[in-house]
């Protein structure tokens, strides 16, 4: 079955694995954080990252650029399920692009900007890791590539007025101190350049005829060199795309219903398949990623830099051409589509730039395209057996954007550089490492289905879940605040893995329900907001009466759902105002509200920005029971709320947390609360760190029975530590668990909020934990009235 042929979706099937040539996948193994070079715990906040990355032959060490503290760094991949620190060395400045020659020479692309020379080719002994020499170069360099026969090292660069060039080496001597100085191929001036002048060559490959093809995104072109004689072959364009459904609008809402004509390639990655087609990787001309180590933090002025720098350009997907520059085929908009069913479609990075399909790279034996996207942070498999004719075939986590990838052929290892570190984002940069040869794909372990307009149901940003009372294979979340119209996701579990999104419902306001809850607080008089304002409340409601609420919670009930909103703002704090109460919402089964529920006042009177974070009934539905994520005011631990929903009052218990574990400090709190029958109940408990700095991911038991004494401290019962499980992804400990459910039959099912892919990796992981719960023995007075 071939899917996303050219750029159709009628062959989309309903999930995306897809029966391979050899029936073989791709899985990832280990995680790599860089920091571990400077720390065995990573516990310090020095940059470091892998902004590009080669192996030597044997694939038992890789070899990464570090930018940040201008080194190479070197770990051990002997056992790629666990590799290790091997070094680090100091360059003359920023490397680019690292490759390896003959397991002796590592030669790197640096930029200096000292009084010689923008850039230099540097040379390393790979015994020593001692540098041998070091070559002026024009301009900054950007890429580099060895020919396939090890003779010739090519290196793009830009010059300060913008002209570029390619310079080509002659690196056939067995001592790097007799390979030739470097012959400078012009390439300003040729045709099919939308601005001749300022030509700025980004990536090159060279194929076994020592032909290489040069990527100019901002001029929408190539150019071909003999690499031999360097000297030009010919240039020519690269062609724009007409593009419909597609999500253009940095809005809070994905949504695939633009179009725009005439949008230019801009393509930046190259490589070749064989010597008669490449490929493309169709990112655009934005730059912004090639200087992020030297811009200022965190992350979210750096993504603001990116919404403003975006470019009119970038195709969204990839293209495969001929070597003279006709095309064979296009994605045109596949990818989107691909990342919008697995969730790693990032609204924020909609506009023109979308999914930033950085670079690709070519596995021969396998035949296969492996291409990163940066706006997505995953890593998409195409089989290109048949060039005119790419079949899609998986889709991988690949680390918060990677920047470069490398394939060790003999050891069917696939390894991703990841070039963003940021501690307090939990971002860290790392190497990736996958290997081939498994049955089954591990991720995604959840996609959604095509919905009612032929494209895939766009999710993301999963908070909390409940289980149907009444189907095994049924499960209900919700996203959070990433988005400002709040809808009910569908999950069909009985396919797993992957399960699938097969219905998505917007809450509405229909009946004026939420508008019609009454303000309350004030401006004090020293103009702290603690007022929970008419215009607060309106600005929940969408013109189209959808909500825009912060969901934590959700648990399906006969008639309906309810729904757990988290509240925004701390009392008495003038940082941070009060905008939304902690609420519950009751919806009918279409998801029109029907009930808005508020907290007694003196509890609103203390309240804390860490409100719900998960809702759960009791066995009779009338009690709703609400888990608040931290204590609020001055009290020690957070609150388990019990709402009575037949004379609407409340009584309050404490959860006890666990101590803080984390080497970085932070916070431990609460994420999601389920039903397991009979006054019992599960509780999802996790701190607020992730990868290394993360300690606290666990599953415990209380019980509440409904003459629970008000006030009471609750008794908790560790039921799974969940650190061990997730290292079985090969990833670091995810920050944030926050979906919990417990089924008819009592399997447990657990799930990862991706924050809607905004300054994160963008994984969402499902899992089925089995029946892990035995209820306790004792006598349970869950239906008692009162």
């Amino acid at each position: 079955m071939k899917l996303l042929k050219a750029i159709s979706l009628l062959t989309l099937s309903s999930r995306l694995d897809v029966a391979t040539a050899d029936g073989l996948y791709w899985n990832r193994i280990s995680t790599f954080p860089t920091c571990l070079q400077l720390d065995d715990t990573c516990n310090l906040n020095n940059y470091t990252a892998a902004f590009t990355v080669s192996t030597t032959t044997d694939g038992n060490t890789a070899i990464y650029a570090d930018q940040f503290l201008h080194s190479l760094g070197f770990t051990d991949i002997s056992d790629a399920s666990n590799p290790s620190p091997a070094g680090t060395m100091s360059l003359p400045g920023k490397p680019t692009v690292v490759a390896v020659k003959d397991d002796k020479y590592v030669i790197v692309a640096v930029v200096t900007k000292d009084a010689a020379s923008e850039g230099k080719m540097v040379v390393v002994n790979l015994a020593t890791k001692e540098i041998m020499k070091e070559v002026d170069l024009t301009g900054e360099p950007d890429w580099l590539a060895l020919s396939p026969d090890k003779q010739y090292a090519a290196i793009t660069s830009s010059a300060p007025e913008g002209a570029g060039a390619v310079h080509v080496i002659d690196i056939s001597a067995e001592d790097p101190m007799s390979w030739s100085d470097p012959k400078m191929v012009t390439i300003a001036g040729l045709s099919g350049l939308t601005n001749p002048d300022a030509p700025h060559p980004a990536s090159i490959s060279i194929n076994e005829e020592n032909k290489a093809v040069v990527s100019l995104p901002k001029n929408n072109a190539f150019v071909m060199i003999d690499v031999e004689s360097a000297s030009v072959i010919e240039s020519f364009t690269q062609g724009s795309v007409d593009l419909t459904n597609v999500d253009l609008t940095d809005n809070g809402i994905i949504d695939h219903s633009d179009s725009k004509s005439g949008v230019l390639r801009e393509a930046d990655g190259v490589a070749w398949i064989g010597t008669e087609y490449f490929a493309s990787a169709n990112k655009g001309d934005n730059q912004c990623f090639e200087f992020l180590s030297s811009v200022s933090r965190p992350l979210s002025r750096i993504f603001a830099l990116l919404n403003a720098a975006s470019s009119d350009g970038g195709a969204r997907g990839f293209t495969i051409f001929s070597s003279d520059g006709t095309v064979v085929w296009d994605s045109g908009i596949a990818l989107d589509q691909i990342l919008t069913s697995v969730g790693h479609y990032a609204d924020e990075s909609s506009d023109d730039f979308g999914i930033a399909v950085e670079n690709v790279l070519y596995a021969a034996d396998l035949q296969e395209l492996l291409l990163n996207s940066e706006g997505g942070h995953v890593t998409i498999v195409y089989d290109v057996s048949d060039p005119a004719s790419p079949v899609f075939k998986q889709v991988l986590p690949s680390g918060y954007r990677p920047e470069s990838s490398t394939y060790v052929q003999d050891r069917k290892l696939f390894i991703t550089a990841s070039e963003f570190d940021e501690r307090d984002n939990k971002v860290r940069g790392s190497l990736i490492i996958y290997s081939y040869g498994d049955d089954n794909a591990q991720y995604p372990t959840l996609m959604s289905d095509v919905g009612q307009n032929g494209l895939r149901i766009p999710w993301s940003a999963l908070s909390g879940m409940s289980a149907d009372k009444n189907s095994e294979t049924t499960l209900y979340t919700v996203n959070d605040s990433a988005f400002k119209k709040s809808q009910i996701f569908t999950i069909d579990t009985s396919g797993y893995s992957p399960a699938m999104i097969t219905n998505a419902m917007y809450i509405t306001d229909s009946n004026d329900v939420l508008a019609a809850v009454q303000p309350r607080g004030t401006v004090t008089e020293d103009g702290v907001d603690n007022e929970f304002s008419a215009e607060d409340i309106a600005e929940m409601v969408n013109d189209d009466k959808t909500v825009n609420i912060d969901q934590e919670g959700i648990v399906a009930v006969s008639d309906g759902f309810w729904i757990a909103t988290e509240g925004s703002g701390t009392i008495d704090d003038p940082k941070r105002p009060i905008k939304t109460l902690s609420l519950l919402f009751k919806t009918d089964k279409d998801g029109v509200i029907e009930q808005v529920v508020t907290l007694p006042d003196e509890v609103n009177d203390i309240q804390l920005r860490f409100g719900f974070e998960g809702v759960t009934a009791n066995d009779n539905e009338d009690r709703v029971i609400v888990a608040f994520q931290r204590a609020w005011g001055s009290e020690n631990n957070p609150r388990i709320g019990i709402y009575n929903t037949v004379d609407g009052t409340w009584k309050f218990a404490y959860y006890p947390l666990d101590a803080r574990e984390s080497q970085l400090g932070g916070w431990v709190g609460l994420s999601d609360i389920s039903n397991a029958g009979g006054g019992n109940y599960l509780v999802l408990e996790r701190d607020n760190q992730g990868g290394l700095d993360s300690v606290i991911k666990r599953i415990y038991h209380i019980n509440v029975g409904n003459d629970i004494e008000d006030g009471a401290t609750l008794e908790k019962t560790l039921v799974l530590d969940l650190a061990d499980l997730i290292k079985t992804t090969g990833a670091p400990l995810y920050e944030k668990l926050e979906g919990l459910a417990y089924t008819p039959e009592g399997n447990v099912w657990l799930s990862v909020d991706n924050d809607g892919v905004s300054e994160v990796p963008g994984e969402t992981q499902l899992w089925n934990l089995g029946q892990i719960y035995t209820a306790p023995s004792t006598e349970s007075v869950e239906e008692t009235s009162g």
